[in-house]
């Protein structure tokens, strides 16, 4: 009951644009939790209010490109230049406002050097003692088996991300097959290939997800703090790979010449045409539209689980009441 109270609070008091409230928020989840969760709901708030004007730009600026055409029919690139030096300054200036925002909370909170004074890990089992000064036992690693658990997640790593670019590969190659097949159909093919990208993207996650996990346990950290680093590491490289190797693909990879011979592939965009800009939109809009519709099935099948519940209940409760009713009125 309390931590239903505790957590009812929490969501009402999510308030990013208050700052009173948005500290109030952060001071509850850090007694109700720990500091890393607080942490986690500081670095998301924070971001989300800084990710607005860029968004708003980033519309504004998408849609009066398509109006910004020089005298060739080319989309003119000199305002997505501006936007991305300040997309490159904003990262900047966000990283600063962050590092600040972090220092003050770790004075706050006292946390400033709790990665010197972190007890070990409950799930780290050394491989030995050694007996130092006034006869104390200290847990000790085998230097050699941690280089070696370390070399092995990596190369696991590199497996899979050859595996996305195999898997991208795949789906392009199969997409200029059929487009040679069905040239009337080059949107809807290329829609196509945009989901696929999308199942494949998300699929390679999880799969990951799970192999990154056990690979950090496996390795035994000694420290949380360096359990959470080395995972970190791991699902960022990975991610950032997976989701835009298949942009990276059609910008820099399709129109490439080998050898002065033709284009490894021509772009598909809207309508058929030869725009690799129009094929990014392409596969970008079918990307978020996918993950949209997963995140939304993601929070309402927990809703849907917990009215159906509930209605099952209401019926057993309502046939329970029906018996104790049947037997009351037996035995008058």
């Amino acid at each position: 009951e309390k931590h239903s109270q505790k957590s009812v609070y929490c969501y009402k008091s999510w308030n990013i644009f208050n700052t009173g409230a948005q500290m109030d928020y952060i001071f509850t989840i850090r007694n109700f939790f720990n500091e890393e969760i607080a942490y986690y709901f500081l670095w998301l708030t924070s971001l989300i209010k800084w990710l607005i004007f860029p968004a708003i730009l980033g519309i504004i600026v998408n849609y009066s490109n398509k109006f910004l055409v020089n005298e060739d029919g080319s989309h003119n690139s000199t305002i997505l230049l501006l936007l991305s030096a300040f997309l490159a300054i904003w990262g900047t200036a966000f990283l600063k406002y962050w590092d600040q925002k972090e220092s003050i909370y770790n004075y706050i909170w006292g946390t400033e050097s709790f990665q010197r004074s972190e007890p070990d890990s409950e799930s780290f089992v050394p491989d030995g003692t050694v007996t130092l000064v006034f006869n104390r036992q200290f847990p000790y690693v085998s230097t050699v088996k941690a280089v070696f658990k370390k070399f092995v997640s990596y190369i696991v790593l590199l497996f899979m991300l050859i595996l996305i670019v195999v898997g991208v590969y795949l789906i392009f190659y199969f997409k200029v097959v059929l487009i040679e097949k069905y040239p009337d159909k080059q949107t809807l093919i290329g829609i196509l290939s945009a989901i696929e990208n999308t199942v494949l993207i998300a699929i390679m996650s999880n799969l990951y997800y799970l192999i990154a996990y056990k690979l950090n346990d496996w390795q035994n950290h000694r420290k949380d703090y360096l359990k959470t680093n080395a995972l970190a590491v791991k699902l960022i490289l990975y991610d950032f790979t997976n989701n835009y190797y298949p942009l990276f693909y059609i910008a820099f990879i399709k129109k490439t010449t080998l050898f002065g011979t033709k284009d490894i592939e021509e772009c598909y965009g809207f309508g058929g045409n030869d725009s690799c800009l129009e094929e990014i939109e392409l596969q970008l809009y079918t990307t978020l539209s996918i993950n949209f519709a997963l995140n939304f099935l993601e929070i309402g099948f927990p809703l849907f689980n917990k009215g159906a519940r509930m209605i099952a209940l209401r019926k057993k409760l309502e046939i329970k009441g029906k018996i104790v009713a049947t037997e009351l009125n037996i035995g008058t």
